[in-house]
């Protein structure tokens, strides 16, 4: 079967390149069916949606988090970066892929996905030491990270989903795709290109991949939108009036951290619900949308070990707690 795939991957490069190449995301892949995908109120009436931050491999305590704290009729869905870095990807898009969980695609998933496609059209996998574990891996779980779209819309929650951060004052689909899966910071953009005011009259950002070098984009952000994200390990667990950032860092020892939003009757109103939260998962009551929103709850599970010691290497040299750079 990868033989077959491999085939139609040497096909459509070299249609590509006699005919144009169609859009890419910004690591060389297909784009998903939906770049922005949404789910109705009818696709989620009466069903909790449990919200969970960066996986990086972690299959142990995905599986523990699951076990703990989902139930048969939620919407499990991920803030993206399934894969690298932690020790069991392959076993965290099976798990993924058996228990009907989402995702939004995070940088690490889209990297992955190109090193497998390279792997499996016979080229040298880039950056072997990081994407290694993408040899072998079967059809059936690329295309688990091929159909993955960039955010995911939740109208009924006035939430949306996305792997890093979203620029204010833009509209959803004028913004650049890298953005969404590698933005940390924003910094008032320049006189070259877009310097002029957005719409409504706010500031126009630019928006940076490494943090501390501006003002945190989840700060900036004003609405109307809630927004649940992951990417900035090294700022923990964010709670902003309009956005909440769910990397806690499990694959540096710290958490895996989930955003329980409660079911909805048909009318859109928060069905009651008076089963506790598990034993064990640290937690608490949030409000979204500057107060005005719907009322989650935020739980962690803790990690079992350190997968990755990068993040304290790095908060080590800097001898202070670091907003990291591209990890």
């Amino acid at each position: 079967m990868p033989v077959v795939i491999g085939m139609v991957v040497l096909v459509r490069s070299l249609l590509g390149r006699a005919f144009g190449r169609k859009p890419r995301t910004p690591y060389g892949n297909r784009l998903p069916p939906r770049i922005h995908d949404r789910l109705s109120l009818s696709q989620t009436v009466g069903r909790r949606v449990v919200v969970i931050g960066d996986v990086h491999g972690c299959a142990s305590e995905l599986d523990r988090l699951l076990a703990a704290l989902a139930r048969p009729d939620d919407l499990l869905v991920v803030v993206g970066d399934l894969v690298n870095k932690g020790p069991a990807s392959p076993q965290v898009l099976r798990l993924v892929q058996e228990r009907g969980v989402r995702s939004v695609r995070g940088n690490h998933d889209d990297q992955a996905l190109a090193a497998w496609r390279a792997w499996d059209a016979g080229l040298p996998i880039p950056k072997p030491a990081k994407h290694g574990w993408v040899q072998g891996l079967h059809a059936d779980l690329a295309c688990e990270l091929e159909a993955l779209p960039f955010t995911l819309d939740l109208p009924a929650y006035g939430v949306t989903i996305v792997h890093a951060g979203l620029l204010p004052g833009a509209d959803l689909r004028d913004q650049p795709l890298s953005d969404l899966f590698t933005m940390r910071d924003v910094v008032p953009a320049s006189t070259k290109g877009a310097g002029s005011p957005a719409p409504g009259g706010n500031p126009a950002w630019e928006a940076n991949a490494v943090g501390g070098t501006g003002q945190p984009w989840a700060k900036v952000w004003a609405g109307p939108h809630h927004v649940l994200f992951g990417h900035d390990a090294a700022r923990r667990l964010q709670l902003e009036p309009y956005a909440t950032g769910l990397d806690t860092g499990c694959v540096y020892g710290g958490q895996l951290t989930a955003c329980v939003l409660p079911a909805l009757d048909h009318a859109g109103k928060p069905v009651e619900d008076s089963s506790p939260l598990p034993e064990g998962l640290p937690g608490q009551s949030i409000r979204l949308q500057g107060g005005k929103g719907i009322e989650a709850q935020v739980v962690s599970l803790p990690s079992a070990k350190t997968y990755s010691d990068k993040f304290l290497k790095l908060e080590q040299a800097a001898q202070v707690p670091m907003v990291h750079g591209e990890l």
